[in-house]
């Protein structure tokens, strides 16, 4: 069962969980209203497992792949109405729960429901994989029927609609409610990192390249700007000051200002000043080459957790996977012994924290690459293994 997780994970990558940043003209406060069907309750394609009604305000069949049913769900978080998605084995069996956390702040990628894509191989292979679509976004990017009510509030009170949303799956029937584990990418690994921190029952998680601390990630994409995106990781002086303006501004408006004018609303959207507490095993995954969120906020976590006394394992890894230990990345200190192997879960029984770091990978990591397929088995291991 692990094997095909592990190369779906790794093949859809950059499909999935690439960053998808905002237009610049796309406000962070969008998304005030709702959609969808306007018949709430169970979609009549009932299974002997179905989604209880009542705990949902709506539940519909969006398609049926052999023994895979995928449903839109929307529920309330805080109030709000906020879409999600569900993909799950049609079996009458409790299955363990992978809750996915995308990335971006433009929806769940469509080619989540495609064939090859994550949630649907995923559960073909026994999960049940949940996905909020968060407040003030769209459940798809490009659509404006299945909009979350909300603001975009970035790595704050997306976490609430993830909690809610788990809450209600913990009491469905095909959920086994003591095997939940997170995965999340770029704004998704922000909020994965909230998320273990809130929720210690969590078997597992795994962060790509999510920010760590807006406060120096903000400050970060400043810098870029001022000196001409002149940065040898940017690939091109314009894509990378597009970004870094579209970022600065949807960090101004959800906070109300800067880190100097509003410390508390960015301490609050930075799961690294509290990470010290880490409980649940987690895996931190990141590319040198990362201009969207660079690197830097890995060796953050790395360092807290560290003076935690939770000092993760942690590997730096070239093009061919073999291991580095070079002084100008988190100042140095890595494993010069190869790194774990995916294929078996031995490796991950007894270290608490992991942190992988692959030189030469973006913020979407190549497609294709050795180090594409290394991270996504690696992630496939680690969750797989505290999930049996």
């Amino acid at each position: 069962m692990q094997r095909p997780l592990g190369l779906a994970l790794a093949l859809t990558l950059t499909a999935t969980f690439g960053c998808q940043v905002a237009d610049d003209s796309a406000p962070a406060n969008r998304g005030a209203g709702h959609g969808g069907s306007a018949d709430a309750g169970t979609n009549p394609d009932l299974d002997p497992d179905a989604a209880r009604p009542s705990d949902f305000l709506e539940v519909t069949a969006l398609m049926r792949a052999g023994s895979v049913r995928v449903d839109k769900v929307r529920y309330l978080s805080d109030g709000l109405r906020v879409f999600g998605i569900i993909c799950r084995p049609v079996d009458g069996v409790k299955r363990p729960v992978l809750v996915v956390n995308h990335g971006g702040l433009e929806g769940i990628a469509a080619s989540e429901l495609q064939d090859g894509g994550m949630c649907v191989t995923a559960a073909r292979n026994g999960y049940v994989v949940i996905e909020a679509g968060y407040r003030g976004e769209p459940l798809f990017p490009g659509t404006t029927t299945d909009m979350s009510e909300g603001n975009i509030e970035f790595c704050l009170g997306e976490v609430n609609d993830v909690q809610n949303l788990m809450h209600i799956v913990r009491n469905q029937p095909y959920a086994d409610a003591e095997r939940f584990a997170a995965f999340g990418a770029s704004h998704g690994g922000c909020i994965t990192q909230q998320l273990v921190v809130r929720d210690p029952t969590l078997r597992a998680a795994v962060d790509f390249f999510g920010p760590s601390d807006l406060s120096v990630q903000r400050d970060w994409w400043q810098t870029q700007l001022s000196d001409g995106e002149t940065a040898a990781i940017c690939p091109d002086p314009a894509t990378c000051e597009s970004v870094h303006n579209t970022l600065l501004a949807v960090a101004a408006q959800v906070t109300g200002g800067t880190p100097s004018s509003q410390p508390d609303a960015y301490a609050a959207r930075s799961p690294n000043r509290r990470l010290d507490i880490l409980s649940v095993p987690m895996l931190f995954i990141h590319g040198t080459d990362d201009y969207v969120v660079n690197v830097e906020q890995t060796c953050l976590k790395r360092a807290t957790l560290t003076a935690a006394g939770l000092a993760p394992a942690a590997w730096h890894l070239m093009d061919d996977l073999s291991p580095s230990n070079p002084p100008d990345v988190c100042q140095g200190g890595f494993n010069t012994t190869p790194a774990p192997d995916p294929t078996t879960t031995d490796p991950w029984s007894e270290q608490r924290a992991i942190v992988l770091i692959y030189r030469g990978q973006g913020h979407d990591f190549s497609p294709n690459s050795l180090a594409t397929q290394h991270a996504g088995a690696m992630a496939a291991s680690f969750l797989a293994a505290h999930l049996e």
